[in-house]
């Protein structure tokens, strides 16, 4: 899964990217929530700056996550603009360390990234286990995005992986059965 997303080519990436986010514009919990958490795409991943530039424009606010300094846990951070990121060590854009921490629960709806995800809600990652302690402790409505190849019938689960409730593609969301 990792080979594919790395090779799709750049205008697919482009063009499927933001029909799945013209699609989530106008879905009724992203239309509801006052506060959303986003991820800065990286290595080809359903990109959010449409998202992000939708959220602004209807007044909501929106955190991006960052390592957090002990590393074990992602923190988020009120972002008022795309220059508040900066390039980190590990990879994505993340949230520069002078702004202010947003705390999980005034977060109504967070939209993660993955490898792969399974119709059941399951989640692939990049390993690091950060989503997963993440959602663990999140209360509110979780969202996966992902290219329509990137949705499995069923992903191997352990007992410490966490799922979404929602999974968007370019393709259609869908709720996963609860």
């Amino acid at each position: 899964m990792r080979e594919q997303l790395q090779t799709l080519p750049g205008l697919k990436v482009q063009k499927s990217g933001a029909r799945i986010q013209e699609k989530l514009t106008g879905w009724p919990p992203f239309k509801k929530a006052g506060s959303l958490g986003l991820y800065s795409a990286y290595r080809n991943e359903v990109e959010t700056k449409l998202l992000f530039e939708a959220a602004q424009r209807a007044g909501k606010r929106v955190a991006y996550p960052r390592v957090g300094l002990k590393e074990q846990v992602l923190e988020f951070c009120w972002v008022d603009s795309l220059q508040d990121l900066v390039t980190t060590s590990w990879g994505p854009l993340a949230p520069a360390f002078s702004l202010p921490k947003a705390s999980l629960p005034d977060l109504e709806l967070l939209i993660v990234p993955g490898l792969a995800f399974d119709e059941q809600g399951g989640r692939l990652g990049r390993g690091k286990g950060f989503y997963d302690r993440t959602l663990a402790q999140f209360s509110g409505t979780r969202l996966g995005l992902a290219y329509s190849f990137q949705v499995l019938p069923r992903l191997p689960r352990e007992p410490w992986d966490e799922t979404v409730e929602w999974v968007a593609t370019e393709d259609k969301i869908f709720q996963v059965p609860s």
